[in-house]
């Protein structure tokens, strides 16, 4: 394949310009037309003409702000590049625009032959009407593999009304799209974007599709009013081309650019904008765009590449204005190229599959009909752009300096965030501490005003609101109060309160014959803080038995003592979580054993000073009944 490119001037002169290149002579034949004239009467003189040239040929074409010839870019002018095939056939269609993009994008794609697969599909879209985004994502699901290049129709940046148009004739607000079908045509993809994030990270509290009305629940005019100035405000969407917002999406960034500015306040963008989303203003960097460009030429310049077909983002033209060309001209040392300025450039991304609709971007069509990677050894390195030796140096400071100032400013917000997020960790930790302390104390108080107002004549009902307490307040699974028998063979539990299930029940006792390794370290008088319970040697015999059908991961037992003695244990456990217990909670239990401690010596007081009584009742009736006993026996005597 060969693409012949020319700039229209006349009828005449493009007639010598068909036939000097035999064109007429080749079956197929695509022409994209670039204009920048957007009288409809001038492009249909335009397409009348060349099909009475060439009858058979297969016409693309759409209104520009900015035409591209052979490195070179244009205003005004209208360029025609003819693409002649030799083992590609090519089909053209169009539709109008539905209020629903992807389901216009269904509509044509219906028209589309079922026996056949298209490998390149190169689209133009009204660009003022269409969402783009959902335009293109309707490709996703005809094709993944379909390279869909092309882009939205411009107006010069008026922003009125764009066109597109085929053979047919111009299709009012539609779209059209030009399908290759061939066995041997090989394509490359390429996108530089080089627009870099500024200012504050913002969120879109408010938007439906494209349409965005609020931003950080402000209107979407006002917030380009409050971070630009209303007089760019006031030039909305002219003056916005240069600072588009940048959303994040699976790590990426995606521009958007504005397409309209509503009555309301609400903004139109080339593609959505959901809420939720995060975003930030974007400006062009030129040392990222340069280097982005580099990047690609150095990539590509060795390929045998055919034909090569810009379509690139309007803002770039706008923001390098005389410039552009430095940006453009290597890629004609490599083959031909021409293309336009767009309002939004469709993209396929080869190594994902993946259809985008992308702003601010220069992307690169490549086609060729023989071996694309046989690299060129008659050919040079093109020259690449040079950062260093430009004439408007003033801007590249400006775009150096806004870089490295964002960048310092990120920075700066990253560690105050960082340092904010440690500060309320702490102040989190300090608020828990005061909590877990005044519970703590409500605990203890509600403990002594057990025994106050049982006046320590009910040991087993103090148990009973003991565990209860201490289970609610500190959220313990389970707690329980086990005390030995009096050989110490047995460890009887008196009460446990199972928090799950709010409720206090009796456990089976533990023989010491059957545990006795558990039995020996709590005889030792040492706490048993356990923190996982499948892991530790204390509690291994315990496991199978009583830990692993309860599910407790986690213990913490604190042995009763008396006159030095061991008599039980308070044992708080945790169920189905790990738990590490804190000092203030190891703390508070041993208060509560001290307390339990003293509960069961005042019992033992009480059961020894009933029994006293006992005895003394006895003994005073021994000695009634002896004093009794000598008053009959005197009696008789002395009868």
């Amino acid at each position: 394949m060969k693409t012949l490119d020319t700039k229209y001037s006349s009828d005449g002169d493009l007639e010598v310009f068909i036939n000097e290149h035999m064109i007429a002579k080749h079956s197929d034949i695509l022409l994209q037309i670039f204009t920048g004239n957007c009288e409809v009467e001038f492009i249909e003189n335009l397409i009348s003409t060349i099909k009475t040239l060439i009858p058979h040929i297969k016409i693309i074409g759409s209104t520009t702000s900015g035409e591209i010839l052979e490195g070179r870019a244009y205003s005004d002018t209208t360029i025609l590049s003819f693409s002649l095939f030799d083992h590609t056939t090519i089909s053209t269609y169009w539709v109008e625009l539905e209020s629903d993009s992807y389901q216009t994008a269904k509509n044509l794609i219906a028209q589309f032959d079922p026996q056949q697969t298209p490998k390149v599909a190169i689209s133009f879209a009204d660009g003022l009407l269409i969402n783009g985004e959902e335009y293109i994502n309707a490709f996703d699901d005809y094709d993944r593999d379909l390279i869909v290049a092309g882009g939205l129709a411009g107006d010069n940046a008026k922003f009125i009304n764009t066109t597109v148009f085929t053979q047919d004739g111009i299709v009012k607000s539609g779209v059209v799209i030009a399908l290759l079908y061939s066995e041997v045509l090989e394509v490359l993809t390429k996108a530089s974007f080089g627009w870099e994030n500024i200012g504050k990270t913002m969120t879109i509290t408010k938007a439906i599709k494209n349409v965005v009305y609020e931003i950080d629940g402000v209107d979407a005019v006002d917030i380009y009013a409050k971070y630009l100035g209303d007089n760019i405000a006031e030039m909305l969407p002219i003056a916005g081309i240069k600072f588009p917002l940048i959303v994040k999406r699976n790590g990426l960034s995606i521009p958007r650019a504005i397409f309209h500015k509503n009555s309301d306040g609400s903004l139109v963008f080339a593609g959505n904008l959901n809420v939720g989303d995060q975003i930030t203003f974007g400006y062009g960097n030129i040392e990222a765009i340069v280097d982005c460009g580099n990047a690609i030429y150095s990539d590509i310049y060795g390929y045998n590449i055919e034909s090569i077909f810009v379509y690139s983002c309007m803002a770039r033209k706008n923001l390098f204005r005389d410039a552009i060309d430095e940006e453009l001209a290597p890629l004609s040392s490599i083959s031909s190229v021409s293309g336009f300025f767009t309002y939004g450039e469709f993209y396929s991304d080869t190594h994902s599959s993946s259809h985008q609709l992308l702003n601010q971007t220069m992307t690169i069509l490549g086609l060729s009909e023989s071996n694309m990677k046989g690299v060129t050894n008659n050919r040079s390195k093109p020259i690449a752009l040079d950062n260093k030796n430009r004439d408007n140096i003033t801007p590249q400071a400006f775009s150096h300096l806004i870089s490295q100032t964002s960048k310092e400013l990120e920075e700066i917000n990253t560690n105050l965030e960082i340092k904010i997020e440690e500060e309320v960790k702490k102040n989190i930790y300090k608020d828990m501490q005061i909590a877990q302390q005044l519970k703590l104390t409500q605990m203890v108080e509600l403990i002594d005003a057990i025994g106050v107002q049982d006046g320590y004549s009910d040991i087993q009902s103090i148990f009973d609101k003991l565990t209860e307490v201490l289970s609610q307040t500190l959220n313990i699974s389970r707690v329980g109060v086990w005390l030995y028998n009096d050989d110490r063979t047995l460890l009887d539990c008196q009460n446990t309160y199972i928090l799950k299930e709010r409720c206090h029940k009796q456990c089976p006792s533990l023989k010491s014959e059957d545990y006795s390794y558990y039995f020996e370290v709590l005889d030792s008088g040492k706490i048993i803080n356990i923190i996982d319970t499948d892991m530790s040697e204390t509690t291994k015999e315990l496991y199978e038995d009583y830990l692993k059908p309860l599910n407790i991961k986690s213990m913490l037992n604190i042995p009763i003592k008396r006159e030095g003695r061991v008599v039980g244990v308070i044992c708080s456990e945790q169920a189905d979580s790990l738990r590490t217990w804190s000092e203030d909670e190891i703390g508070l239990s041993k208060a509560i054993v001290h307390s339990v401690s003293l509960m069961l010596e005042i019992e033992e007081r009480k059961n020894i000073d009933a029994l006293l009584t006992s005895k003394t009742k006895e003994q005073e009736a021994l000695l009634s009944l002896f004093d009794m006993g000598l008053s009959i026996l005197f009696k008789w005597n002395n009868d």
